[in-house]
């Protein structure tokens, strides 16, 4: 493998996790400033989940699921930190 086939990987991971990211922060800003709560920001993190597990494995590579997980970790616990006393 090349060092530019390494570069380019690299690259379109990071683009993955920065579009995954960017998408989890407006839907979770998105419940905090409507009457979504922690419920529907809970309900946008699963479906968000489900979207890249199943993008993962249409595409197969592994960055999806990685970002997947990485939407459960950052999600919930945004969720919880931010929304936990509102309910």
């Amino acid at each position: 493998m090349t060092e530019q086939t390494q570069n380019n990987q690299a690259n379109y991971g990071m683009k993955v996790v920065g579009i995954n990211i960017l998408i989890l922060v407006l839907y979770t800003l998105y419940s905090a400033l409507t009457s979504g709560g922690i419920f529907g920001d809970a309900v946008f993190i699963a479906v968000h989940f489900l979207a890249c597990v199943i993008f993962a494995i249409s595409v197969k590579k592994w960055v999806w699921l990685l970002s997947g997980l990485m939407v459960i970790i950052v999600g919930f616990s945004t969720c919880v930190h931010f929304m936990g006393s509102q309910i």
